[in-house]
């Protein structure tokens, strides 16, 4: 799994979003190797249920799309 922590969004009463997160897993640098996931497999994708499988279609809809809970501040 990518990440063992337990994550919730919130929006204030002014718009901001805000990540809560617990539990975030502590990585032992000098044993860590890196790991590319192959989203090709049915295991690596959406690992908490809440989308459909990930194909071009999806991918290509999803590309540059920005998130609605969040807006840069202004520059």
């Amino acid at each position: 799994m990518a990440g063992d922590n337990v994550f919730m969004y919130f929006l204030d009463p002014h718009g901001n979003g805000h990540e809560y997160t617990y539990g975030v897993e502590t990585v032992d640098e000098d044993t860590w190797h890196p790991t590319v996931y192959d989203l090709g497999q049915p295991e690596n994708q959406d690992q908490w249920g809440t989308a459909e499988p990930m194909d071009e279609l999806i991918a290509k809809s999803l590309f540059n799309t920005p998130d609605p809970v969040f807006s840069a501040p202004p520059v």
